[in-house]
């Protein structure tokens, strides 16, 4: 478990890199910025954290349904922030209550990076939950299981929508071609 843990680690930072080398991010505006063998992500800046992209992830063989996650840049001083993967933290998206999963913890910069998991959901009804308003807006919560706030320094972020719609349907349609 620990080999794939840190495979799946590793593949994440590397697409971390490769994107921030090699494609051109518009400020506030949904882009298609990597594309693999096996799937396309479209994303976004933060307006909070800037780093801390909003990404939808298609991948081959799947490419209706998107995988909706984020990172969350912390300073938080814990020493057990690396034991918090795979650990259940509840949230506030979009107005609704929600359960989100940090995949993993990475050393970043001076802090830490956390890759969370917001699920798989189709694509028209992916489009249709993020339009909702102008702005998507996540915060996560301290709950009775998971005290989020020990383990992150901010705590929420927000994010634009323009180009939303036309970002994840290039990035289906990629992902429909691989």
């Amino acid at each position: 478990m620990k080999l794939l843990l840190s495979l799946f680690a590793f593949m994440f930072y590397n697409l971390l890199v490769t994107v921030c080398l090699s494609n051109e991010w518009i400020e506030d505006t949904w882009v298609i910025d990597h594309q693999e063998t096996d799937y396309t992500i479209a994303s976004v800046n933060g307006k909070i954290t800037h780093g801390d992209r909003l990404r939808v992830r298609f991948t081959k063989n799947n490419c209706s349904v998107g995988n909706l996650f984020t990172t969350v840049y912390t300073m938080a001083d814990n020493p057990n922030l690396a034991e918090v993967s795979e650990q259940f933290t509840s949230a506030t998206f979009m107005d609704q209550e929600i359960v989100a999963k940090i995949l993993f913890v990475m050393p970043f910069l001076n802090g830490h990076t956390m890759w969370i998991d917001l699920g798989w959901i189709p694509k028209e009804e992916l489009i249709k939950i993020l339009l909702q308003d102008d702005e998507i807006f996540l915060q996560f919560k301290d709950d009775k299981d998971f005290k989020v706030t020990d383990y992150m320094d901010i705590s929420e972020n927000f994010w634009k929508t323009n180009n939303l719609r036309e970002a994840l349907e290039e990035a289906s349609d990629l992902c429909s071609a691989l």
